[in-house]
């Protein structure tokens, strides 16, 4: 079997796991992954207030002073 289901007290599915050594599942599971790393880099950005942002000249400088780019 490629899948497992846990359920909850009440018969609702709560966890999947599933067997990465299958090709398509490995797929999708790093899919979803990136899915879920986008959508809590976006919570992450809203929670955010604006005095937590930096301009993008001071982080544009020190990307040059890090790589000695100009």
């Amino acid at each position: 079997m490629y899948r497992t289901f846990l359920y909850d007290e009440q018969g609702e599915p709560v966890v999947v796991q599933l067997d990465l050594r299958n090709e398509f599942l490995k797929k999708a599971y790093e899919k979803v992954m990136e899915e879920v790393e986008d959508y809590l880099d976006a919570q992450e950005a809203m929670a955010r207030d604006d005095n937590d942002t930096i301009p993008w000249e001071e982080v544009k400088a020190g990307l040059y002073s890090e790589s000695g780019d100009q």
